[in-house]
Parts: structure tokens; C-alpha cells; sequence
């Protein structure tokens, strides 16, 4: 009985532990896209000094995005 419990115990830390996981990069894209948007704004207004670390902080939480990097070079490109 009290090996059947702990076996238990261990499947719904797992799976606690594992939605845990997959929350977290939910939150963290959406970081990445608030930034990416923030950038953008700035960028619409020619605020290009302020767009640069948005999408550069963007960049650093998800490295995949191929638009945050366009966009970057064009802020660098159009100061």
C-alpha cells in the first residue's frame, strides 16, 4: 500500500512539474511578442534608439524570430 502511494505521489509530481514546463514558455513568448510590439511602436513613431532594445530583449527570449531581427537591422539601418 505505501509503495503504491509514493508511485502516485511521483506520476503527479511529473506531471505537475511538466505543465509547470510548458507555462512558462507560453508566458515567455508572449514576453518576446510584448517587446517585439513595444519595438514596432517606437519604430512607427522613428524612435529607433528605443526600438533597437526591444527587439533586441525579443531576440534574447526567442531567437527564432526572423521579423525581430528584420526589423532591428532597419531600425540600425534607419538612424
Amino acid at each position: 500500500m505505501n509503495r503504491s502511494i509514493w508511485i502516485i505521489l511521483l506520476i503527479v509530481f511529473f506531471f505537475l512539474f511538466s505543465c509547470t514546463c510548458t507555462q512558462r514558455g507560453d508566458i515567455e513568448s508572449k514576453d518576446a511578442k510584448a517587446y517585439f510590439n513595444r519595438g514596432n511602436a517606437y519604430a512607427d513613431k522613428g524612435q529607433y534608439d528605443q526600438a533597437i532594445p526591444d527587439y533586441t530583449k525579443a531576440l534574447e527570449i526567442n531567437p527564432k524570430d526572423g521579423k525581430a531581427y528584420y526589423n532591428r537591422a532597419y531600425a540600425y539601418y534607419s538612424k
